[in-house]
């Protein structure tokens, strides 16, 4: 089981860490399209890292985190 938080924890972490640097990596943009998808990418990069946030803060505080997860090796009768 605490292999599967763990797993969870560390696969967030990395997918947040790859939005912030979306955000904030500077790019020299040649063309207008090319600012223009930069700028979309940012921007849905930075919302997306802002609700992942919410949602990680929301799950630690909550009174039973791990309700978050299932168990799927229970299911399968082992």
């Amino acid at each position: 089981m605490f292999e599967l938080i763990a797993a969870y924890v560390v696969d967030t972490h990395s997918l947040l860490g790859l939005l912030t640097g979306i955000t904030f990596y500077p790019i020299i943009s040649v063309t207008t399209r090319h600012r223009l998808i930069t700028w979309a990418c940012r921007v849905i990069a930075l919302v997306l890292s802002i609700v992942l946030f919410v949602v990680l803060i929301r799950n630690f505080y909550t009174s039973d985190p791990y309700a978050g997860l299932t168990n799927s090796s229970s299911s399968s009768g082992i």
